[in-house]
């Protein structure tokens, strides 16, 4: 509000005052997030481990924090280089992941390309045979325009005869 008039400024912000010295809850009478953050704020110097109340998610990066503080300078500088090469692992997996992924997609798309390629070619001369067939040309003759083996003309014929 303002000093002044004493008028609301905004309803978007307000401001609580805690005083962390009076609260004097037990660890065993924690029921809120609220009462575990103001627990926290005034025994975090006093814990040695973990309590059980304080097992939540929410608590766990705090308490990450707070270990990796109480580390000694060559402690730290251990743990700091650890966890850049386990980063610097996950990266490099999840990156020879990716490529393998990629190196599949584009030999699938090679293989199909390749795949399609031949059954259209098949396609193709089943479609010249049939036309050379209704011409009344002969056997021995459309398998040496087509490619086609005498088997595969001797099926089209039948088809065509039964069509």
């Amino acid at each position: 509000m303002e000093a002044t008039s004493k008028k609301l400024m905004t309803d978007k912000l307000e401001f609580v005052f805690v005083e962390v010295e009076k609260f004097d809850k037990g660890e065993d009478e924690l029921e809120a997030d609220l009462d575990k953050w103001l627990y926290l704020l005034k025994n975090m110097s006093n814990l040695l481990e973990r309590p059980e109340r304080l097992r939540d998610r929410i608590f766990t990066k705090l308490f990450d924090v707070a270990e990796l503080a109480q580390l000694d300078d060559k402690d730290r500088t251990n743990y700091i280089k650890s966890m850049n090469t386990e980063r610097d692992t996950y990266n490099q997996i999840e990156y020879a992941r990716e490529s393998g992924r990629e190196e599949g997609r584009a030999e699938g798309r090679k293989e199909g390309h390749k795949k399609g390629k031949e059954e259209g070619l098949k396609e193709g001369q089943s479609k010249i045979a049939m036309n050379l067939i209704r011409l009344g040309t002969p056997c021995e003759i459309i398998t040496q325009a087509t490619g086609l083996s005498a088997e595969e003309v001797s099926k089209l014929m039948e088809e065509l005869s039964n069509a």
